[in-house]
């Protein structure tokens, strides 16, 4: 196992198992001090052209200024900044790292807004949970600003939260630290920039007039706590913070901060986003600080008094702890959670947001089954088949009944001949009616029941044409009759007359 000294070799420390891996280095465990780890950078890190200045000397200094300007990483107990403690040297005597407070918390600070991962973390989570971690962070960077340093890039994936809602601000070695005796300033060079106030937005952040100071701190400071009380909504942007993550220059979040468009501070015109809640729901004192962070124009926006004017760590934690030890409604319609608001506000801006949020569209109707097209003719053949049977056996039916009832002689073979015909008949008649059912039947064979029928209706054509063949006798018979009535009646006036 690898063994490093502490400064001035003051300190042994063996390291144990890698615990990660970053663009700069490798954390690791160190043996027998189960509170502290140890951050190895890579030696890629300290590349640099000849003649410029010696990277791994600046940043050795850099480290040890921290360690002369100390910060007490722990509140009551709980871990506020991983502050260097010591810094690493190999058994050549060359800087390689630092050691540091182990940070046990496994979640960044944007898994209090992001609702899949705030569900693990806070099961019991209500709007007083997003307070909580809001005032914490507070905390934290005031404890920061007390050493005169500056955190520089305050931005969430620097900033740890565990389960009870605590704050940790992790990467202390990218922080702006002025060293109080010499006055050399160690700069922080990177910066994401839907966190960086006007200021700063579009430079190169490593040259020197691109400054970090607490005001640049005090400006993302306040958009991390409008992130946690107003549902994850970034107040330069009108879409949910997850739905625009972009960084470039074309980010309207980025636009909207150089031009001071936020639609949520006081007499602001535009479109708020539909995930946030009403901003009236705030307190007064709460909507005046976000009034002071983000309320200027494009010609003020970069004014030393717009800049001044922002509110510091103090004066946020002192109106969080006010927010959060204050009375709060309580609206029990999204049990097991709890909907809690400020006791001003007259409805529940959380069912508020629900209602007005549009519903996702549903989901497309599933394609239907791919339609079947079968051929007509088993149909056909079926009924036109039992047509053709069933002739025998009605012809045993009608040949007596003609005989008895209609005095009618016929021959069975006749009888045979007419049956079938109008038997075929009858079964093409059926098979026609039924044929679009059965070419689009998942199955088929329930429709050839059809021939079934065959008989039936052919029996009905043969009771209709036996009806018809009577009707028409006796229209014929009474015709007759009265035609002769007529033809006598016409002889009897004609031979009175002659005589």
């Amino acid at each position: 196992m690898a063994v490093y000294y502490g400064r001035n070799r003051s300190a042994t420390y063996t390291l144990g198992s890698r615990l990660g891996r970053g663009g700069e280095g490798e954390v690791y465990e160190i043996a027998g001090r189960p509170n502290l780890v140890a951050k190895l950078y890579f030696d890629s890190k300290f590349s640099s052209a000849p003649g410029s200045p010696d990277l791994r000397q600046e940043q050795r200094e850099k480290i040890e200024t921290m360690l002369d300007q100390p910060v007490d990483p722990y509140i009551n107990g709980v871990l506020s900044v991983a502050w260097p403690q010591d810094i690493l040297i190999d058994q050549q005597g060359k800087f390689v790292g630092f050691t540091m407070p182990r940070v046990n918390s496994k979640h960044h600070i944007f898994a209090a807004s992001r609702e899949r991962e705030r569900v693990k973390l806070y099961p019991n989570y209500t709007w007083k949970t997003a307070i909580l971690i809001a005032y914490n962070l507070t905390v934290a960077v005031k404890i920061v600003h007390q050493t005169n340093a500056v955190v520089g890039d305050l931005n969430p994936n620097n900033i740890m939260i565990d389960e009870r809602g605590h704050v940790t601000l992790i990467d202390t070695d990218s922080f702006n630290i002025t060293n109080k005796r010499t006055g050399k300033v160690y700069k922080c060079t990177v910066g994401v920039p839907e966190m960086l106030p006007p200021e700063l937005q579009g430079k190169d952040l490593s040259k020197p007039g691109s400054v970090f100071t607490k005001q640049t701190d005090s400006f993302a400071l306040a958009i991390h706590i409008f992130n946690l009380l107003m549902n994850n909504c970034h107040p330069f942007g009108c879409l949910n913070h997850n739905k625009s993550r972009s960084s470039s220059s074309n980010n309207p979040i980025v636009s909207n901060i150089v031009k001071g468009i936020c639609p949520y501070v006081t007499s602001a015109t535009g479109s708020t986003s539909p995930d946030a809640p009403d901003v009236m729901m705030l307190p007064k004192e709460v909507r005046q600080l976000f009034d002071r962070s983000f309320s200027y124009t494009t010609s003020t926006s970069v004014k030393s008094s717009t800049i001044a004017n922002r509110p510091s760590p103090e004066e946020w934690q002192t109106v969080l702890g006010a927010l959060y030890s204050s009375s709060m409604k309580e609206c029990r319609n999204a049990m097991p959670n709890l909907h809690m608001y400020p006791s001003h506000y007259s409805k529940c801006p959380w069912c508020e947001i629900r209602h007005v949020s549009p519903n996702p569209p549903p989901p497309p109707p599933p394609p239907p089954p791919p339609a079947i097209r079968r051929e007509s003719w088993p149909l056909y053949l079926t009924c036109i088949i039992a047509g053709l049977v069933s002739s025998p056996f009605l012809a045993e039916i009608l040949v007596p009944f003609c005989y008895s009832s209609l005095e009618f002689s016929l021959s069975y073979d006749t009888a045979y001949v007419i049956l079938a015909i109008i038997g075929g008949i009858a079964g093409a008649f059926v098979a026609f009616l039924g044929q679009e059912s059965y070419q689009t039947a998942y199955n088929a064979w329930p429709w050839l029941l059809l021939g079934l029928l065959v008989p039936v209706v052919t029996s009905i054509a043969v009771a209709i044409l036996i009806l018809g063949i009577i009707i028409v006798v006796a229209v014929v018979y009474i015709v007759v009759y009265i035609l002769g009535i007529i033809l006598a009646l016409a002889c009897v006036c004609g031979m009175c007359s002659g005589g």
